[in-house]
């Protein structure tokens, strides 16, 4: 996976984020929706206000009960920064603000069992890949309905979808779910996912630096690789999603230093893309989550399933 975009926690930092903190709770105001007491963002806006306040300043001491608080000022951070881009262009955040009041921001950690602790994610995954295609100069544009079924936005008639799964075998359903409501509608669209709570990549908080050094990391990627070409061999062969991208935002601490690195890898289903006069479109939106999308036509080639590679 390539970086798309990356927070790492600096004296910078502490300058923004103050002005970060107050952003959001502005936006929530001006969208008239009040903050729940207790929950995932509220906690998080509250911690980071009280050190912003602070400002501490020079390395972390990263212990155990550290690490919630550095997440917490990365998620602010990163959520601020998105916020803020998605308001410059002129979307409507409204209705995903509404959605966000509840639910963990534990971004990495998959929900428990029957547990809904999903919404803040869920909802600030669709905000960052809106700022990130606003970013990437296309005109991204949410759908009317913030409950349509075929897609959370479209960009030039090209619907979107957006999925947050919680395990690595959802994403199958999703995808042939809204090729399904692509083809009652005869529209065409991307599928986007976001995949660090899906493989629990939060290992910044949950592992010792020997498991990571002895092989869960590398471990990890593999599955994430064999998981993603799964994803891709079924898309392509539903033949109305023309690309898929894989996001995957997580908490990194190293030694004395933490960021929030945000990865993507991207996929064109060139051939079939080019058949719809969409390749140019759909080329610039997998670019927008990965310096290196790949072609399809170069990855898999049905006389000899054995020289496909992981997108």
């Amino acid at each position: 996976m390539s970086m798309t975009n990356d927070s790492n926690l600096s004296k910078n930092n502490w300058d923004d984020l103050t002005e970060s903190v107050n952003f959001i709770r502005d936006q929530f105001a001006t969208n008239k929706i009040r903050l729940v007491e207790d929950q995932g963002i509220t906690r998080a806006l509250d911690e980071a206000e009280s050190l912003g306040r602070g400002r501490p300043e020079g390395s972390f001491d990263v212990a155990k009960p550290l690490l919630k608080s550095i997440e917490e000022i990365h998620v602010v951070i990163a959520f601020a920064r998105d916020l803020r881009a998605c308001v410059q262009h002129g979307l409507p955040v409204g209705p995903h603000l509404r959605r966000m009041t509840s639910g963990s921001t534990d971004f990495g950690v998959p929900a428990a069992p029957n547990e809904r602790t999903f919404f803040f994610k869920d909802f600030e995954t669709e905000l960052f890949v809106a700022a990130t295609l606003a970013q990437a100069a296309l005109p991204v544009r949410f759908l009317e309905n913030d409950s349509d079924p075929r897609g959370e936005m479209e960009v030039y008639g090209l619907l979107i979808e957006v999925k947050h799964p919680d395990s690595p075998s959802s994403t199958l359903r999703h995808l042939t779910k809204f090729s399904d409501k692509l083809r009652r509608s005869k529209e065409l669209g991307f599928f986007i996912r976001s995949i660090e709570d899906a493989f629990g990549l939060a290992w910044g908080r949950n592992l010792t630096a020997n498991a990571v050094n002895g092989g869960w990391e590398e471990q990890k990627l593999d599955e994430m690789e064999r998981n993603g070409l799964d994803a891709a061999r079924h898309a392509f062969r539903l033949g109305n999603i023309l690309g898929l991208a894989s996001l995957a935002s997580h908490p990194e601490i190293v030694g004395n230093a933490s960021r929030f690195p945000r990865k993507g890898s991207s996929v064109v289903f060139d051939e079939v893309a080019e058949r719809w006069g969409r390749l140019d479109l759909v080329t610039r939106i997998a670019s927008a989550f990965s310096n290196t999308p790949r072609k399809w036509s170069d990855i898999y080639t049905p006389i000899d399933s054995n020289t496909e590679t992981i997108p």
